[in-house]
């Protein structure tokens, strides 16, 4: 707790306090979780109940402006949606089934508007997709977001067909063939044991029975730029026939549609197929924005080879006054809303997606609103705006794996205090758990002038213990005047045959000794009555399997071991429990005098720190045991524990 008041004050947070704090903030949806619930939620926590209101303030205050947050949020962006204005679209070319226009970003971040065709695009459609349907994939960049922001499960993204529309024959990589298809198989490719991705480069022996989506992006010849970056090939320059205003997965195309060429670049999907899809009731879907784009698509829609378009607000106006030269914007319904709606989605890219992200200031700047109207948008783009969905989706990044399963595990079980410590080849587990709960007992005891704890036995107790250090590590707590040492058991035999926790008691008891003046005392367990009122409590927990603490007890005392297990799921201080969380007789009864399991279930009741120290992923049964009898309410594991007692979780 002082330490946590201390760090609060400092330059930087620790990290587990920052990402507790974001990840508070922004695990509810769908806005972000007021400062005052992050408070309440913050209270919760061992490590932050004797801090004071206004010390969390400003801890949370910190946290939200760190410069480390940024590294830590991901923040996706999904631009909103112009309803009526695709349905003029769409009425004014009957051939469209569908129609989805988003904001433009042409004045404010031109290179950014592929992105956001490709986002909507994934959105929208992949949500239709059925497993043994045909995908055929063209080439562009909006085309590469698309396939960047697919969320396809791994096991069903196997019962679907891929196709590249285009390929390149050339050795060069140029962004003409069928990098994207390549891109969905280099994303997926870790997940083949889920099965196998189907992806096919051969265009040219495509058949219309084969697709049952095909995504292509309309091109303007000349002006894109793609083609501005091969203009400097005389060749290609060359091979563009007069009056091609349109480009189509390397198809060539004049303003009434008529089909004038191929690319010598590319092999590409016969033009039939395409036609014959939309014929068929089958899917094509045209990407293509900016407002030059417009003739581009009105050839590629009179040559019946798209049905679907997805596009933005400025290209679908300058498309309707090509059909329409009487039409007028401000006749649709709703156009004081869109504006609205398009400054919300022009804040959100500006603050979270370009690079450098801008500030409010610069931001007010540039679309002439008030600094003030800025910040009101920024602080609710988590929330839905009439109809539309929320614009921003914030997504906070653990710094750790070891991290992200201690937020897990305080949120699926409820506790009030998780560490996990990763374990890598070479290092021991026991050591390292028993290192990160010496530092829980030093959180938990730093703001007391007195501490009463006890401890139970067991290897990750022991290595507690021997992680303290006491007494040097005193000056650690320097409030403290009092330190009282309980064991919760008694050693039960006359031959040692584990580390009880009279054993560890014993040997802290001895450590301490040679200060006359020292502060620490350590006692022997008696008996309920005479146990006093615990501050905390550290135990662990066991399993009868071979060389485990209790099963050498269960077998020096000549209990049927193999019996036991069939029907206890874990025991700590010689009471053991079955899966469902009771308390079960198992023999020792009688034999050993230990704390009662009602004193720990009492005190989790009330909050008091009951935290369970354990090593080794065989423990995740006993644990789930543990918890469904509420004998704790914090922990201290390693990640493959923390990851296998998730997993039965799960279950």
């Amino acid at each position: 707790m002082r330490q946590v008041a201390r760090r609060q004050w400092t330059s930087s947070l620790a990290e587990r306090d920052l990402y507790r704090v974001l990840a508070f903030r922004y695990e509810s949806e769908p806005s972000p979780r007021p400062r005052r619930e992050v408070i309440q939620r913050l209270q919760t926590l061992l490590s932050y109940r004797d801090l004071t209101r206004h010390q969390l303030r400003r801890l949370v205050e910190r946290a939200l402006n760190d410069p480390r947050t940024e590294e830590l949020l991901q923040v996706e962006v999904f631009p909103p949606t112009d309803s009526a204005l695709g349905d003029a679209v769409q009425g004014a070319l009957p051939s469209l089934q569908e129609v989805i226009v988003i904001p433009s970003l042409e004045h404010l971040d031109n290179t950014a508007l592929p992105l956001y065709l490709g986002i909507v695009t994934a959105h929208t459609f992949t949500k239709r997709f059925v497993g043994g349907q045909g995908i055929g994939l063209g080439y562009g960049r909006a085309i590469h977001a698309f396939v960047k922001s697919m969320r396809l499960p791994s096991s069903f993204i196997a019962h679907l067909q891929f196709f590249a529309l285009a390929h390149c024959p050339t050795a060069a990589v140029n962004g003409w063939g069928a990098e994207n298809l390549l891109q969905l198989i280099a994303d997926y490719w870790a997940l083949r044991d889920e099965g196998q991705l189907q992806g096919y480069i051969a265009p040219t022996q495509l058949q219309p029975e084969q697709l049952h989506w095909a995504f292509v992006e309309v091109e303007t010849v000349r002006q894109s730029d793609r083609w501005q970056r091969l203009n400097a090939s005389d060749e290609l320059s060359a091979s563009i026939p007069e009056g091609a205003i349109a480009e189509v997965v390397g198809h060539l195309l004049r303003s009434d549609g008529r089909w004038l060429g191929h690319l010598s670049l590319t092999e590409s999907v016969p033009l039939p197929v395409l036609r014959r899809m939309v014929e068929t009731g089958r899917n094509v879907v045209a990407l293509a924005g900016g407002a030059s784009k417009a003739p581009a698509i009105l050839a590629a829609v009179r040559a019946g080879i798209i049905n679907r378009l997805v596009t933005d607000d400025r290209c679908a106006i300058a498309l309707l006054h090509l059909v329409n030269p009487r039409f007028r914007a401000a006749d649709l319904p709703s156009r004081p809303e869109w504006w609205e709606v398009s400054q919300r989605f022009f804040v959100a890219h500006l603050r979270y997606r370009k690079t450098p992200r801008q500030s409010v200031k610069v931001i007010a700047a540039q679309l002439r609103l008030s600094p003030k109207t800025v910040r009101r948008i920024v602080d609710n783009l988590q929330q839905r705006k009439g109809e539309q969905p929320a614009i921003v989706k914030v997504i906070v990044r653990p710094p750790s794996e070891a991290m992200a399963l201690e937020m897990a595990l305080l949120q699926t079980l409820r506790l009030q205090e998780v560490r996990v410590v990763a374990v890598t080849e070479g290092q021991s587990g026991l050591t390292l758990v028993g290192e990160a709960a010496a530092e829980l007992f030093f959180d938990l005891a730093r703001n007391r002038q007195s501490f009463t704890v006890g401890l139970g036995g067991g290897r990750t107790i022991n290595a507690m213990v021997n992680a303290l250090k006491l007494p040097a590590t005193l000056s650690r707590l320097p409030k403290l005047q009092n330190l009282n040492i309980w064991a919760l058991d008694s050693n039960p035999l006359p031959k040692v045959v584990g580390i009880s926790a009279h054993t560890l008691v014993a040997s802290l008891a001895m450590r301490c000794l040679p200060s006359a003046n020292s502060i620490v005392h350590c006692f022997a367990y008696q008996d309920a009555e005479q146990s006093p009122t615990f501050d905390a409590i550290f135990i662990g927990f066991g399993v009868l399997a071979p060389g485990e603490t209790l099963t050498l007890y269960a077998e020096e005392i000549g209990l049927p071991v193999r019996q036991l297990q069939r029907r206890v799921a874990g025991a700590t201080l010689f009471q053991c429990i079955n899966a469902d969380g009771e308390i079960v007789p198992s023999g020792f009864e009688g034999k050993v005098a230990a704390l009662p399991l009602t004193v720990l279930q009492r005190m989790v009741r009330e909050g008091k720190p009951v935290i369970v120290v354990a090593s080794g992923a065989h423990k995740a049964p006993a644990l789930l045991a543990a918890h469904r009898a509420r004998l704790f309410n914090g922990l201290v594991v390693d990640d493959q524990l923390a990851q296998s007692l998730l997993s039965l979780l799960s279950q």
